[in-house]
């Protein structure tokens, strides 16, 4: 495990002499590079990003576009018949995950594997996302607010830029989301924009700047569980490989 990274020529030295693990404040920079396009599969992920954050895509749709990637329907019936799940049955296709676990969760985990599948990245940066989601997610649960679904894709959306190397206002114009994620994720304003602000604090450490009100115990809680939930759906993933 490298520790203390705060560059991405750092952390492409670490990868070059086989490090696995990776922790620093690149995990929530940008790496900006002067005229850099969008490359072909990563036009493919925000092709599949868009419909999959379409909130008038309907289950048929959604499941035929997985199905025509073999890679995104196993990895996606290994999550779901994780521990994570505990479902009394396997789930064996795309159309009983929709029914059993409904849109919402078949959406947000196509979305993880996509990315994870296509972009070349560190898995810990997927894990630092995916950790973030849930926390905005099972936070959003505690305080009953509604829509929780939508923090989690707050969560995972907050990075993706960092995914795809692309400025953050660019993909963002380019997607699909509500007006109010994508205002959560571009300024930190809303509801959600207090959860994703204050969960992004937490997790760098940057205590100065959470609100003197801040609910220590419950994002603590939700930390820990965050990282249950991911470390069993990142095995999951894996191990599909």
């Amino acid at each position: 495990m490298a520790t203390g990274i705060n560059d991405y020529d750092t952390l492409e030295h670490c990868i070059q002499y086989k490090f696995s693990l990776f922790q620093g404040n690149f995990l929530s920079k940008p790496r900006a590079i002067k005229g850099q396009k969008v490359k072909a599969n990563e036009v493919v992920i925000i092709q599949l990003l868009q419909i999959l954050n379409d909130p008038k895509a309907t289950p048929e749709k959604i499941e035929k576009l997985i199905l025509q990637d073999p890679v995104l329907t196993y990895k996606l019936l290994r999550i779901v018949n994780s521990a994570a799940y505990a479902l009394v049955r396997e789930v064996e296709s795309v159309a009983q995950a929709v029914v059993l676990l409904g849109l919402e969760q078949v959406r947000k985990w196509a979305t993880v594997i996509s990315l994870d599948s296509h972009t070349g990245k560190p898995e810990e940066l997927t894990r630092n996302l995916l950790t973030r989601a849930h926390m905005c997610e099972l936070i959003a649960i505690k305080q009953k607010r509604p829509q929780a679904s939508s923090h989690f894709m707050a969560g995972m959306m907050s990075g993706i830029h960092l995914l795809l190397d692309i400025p953050q206002d660019e993909l963002l114009e380019q997607l699909p989301l509500a007006d109010d994620i994508k205002l959560a994720i571009a300024e930190y304003s809303g509801p959600l924009g207090d959860i994703l602000s204050q969960v992004m604090h937490y997790e760098g450490g940057e205590w100065d700047k959470l609100p003197s009100d801040f609910d220590g115990e419950l994002y603590e809680n939700a930390y820990r569980e965050g990282l249950r939930l991911t470390r069993e759906s990142m095995q999951a993933l894996y191990e599909s490989t």
